[in-house]
């Protein structure tokens, strides 16, 4: 009879709990530190299922924003002078962090999973935009600068599997930007 692998499922806003819910499949409870379980359970979906939210808030002052998420973390968004007063990244900044955050995470946790030994991780991202506006993306590339342990030797095939799986299999923002969805907006007044 063959065992079923432990996970555990910590509810709050912990990062190692959000760690496994953003390599969904990809991680082991012996990946991600933190508190064991003693009993064993059938593994529980670990992408989370509700909609995930976000506010940007006008911070009362030129076009300066802060965005605050359904977890309960804060970021500032504005605009260079004359606009602005360069207080926070742009939102396109934002758009190309968040994609190499995403990737990152997934990259990491693959390359764990593969025995890919490295010290560290840089995600680059940069985008083209259209001339006019909007000032659309029209083409984005991810570049991963992974520094080696030294004396390790990476697996080329393993390394660009965890890479190819980190932006096309496990990352909902690449497929968002890869596939696109469907944006509505409604206006309420307060």
């Amino acid at each position: 009879m063959r065992k079923r692998a432990c996970v555990s499922r910590v509810r709050g806003s912990s990062r190692e709990s959000q760690a496994v819910a953003a390599a969904g499949p990809v991680v082991q409870q012996h990946d991600v530190a933190g508190p064991k379980r003693t009993g064993c359970h059938p593994r529980k979906p670990t992408i989370r299922r509700e909609m995930q939210k976000a506010t940007a808030r006008w911070a009362g002052r030129k076009v300066k924003f802060t965005i605050e998420s359904g977890s309960g973390h804060s970021a500032v968004s504005d605009e260079p002078p004359v606009l602005g007063e360069d207080d926070g990244m742009r939102p396109t900044e934002m758009v190309l962090g968040a994609l190499g955050a995403c990737t990152g995470i997934n990259a990491v946790l693959l390359l764990k999973k593969f025995k890919q030994s490295y010290h560290s991780l840089d995600v680059e991202v940069q985008g083209e935009q259209q001339d006019d506006w909007p000032h659309a993306f029209t083409s984005i590339e991810i570049r991963f600068v992974i520094g080696w342990e030294q004396g390790f030797i990476p697996d080329s095939e393993l390394v660009d599997k965890a890479l190819d799986l980190a932006c096309n299999r496990y990352c909902p923002v690449d497929a968002t930007l890869t596939h696109g969805t469907q944006i509505s907006h409604v206006r309420v007044d307060a």
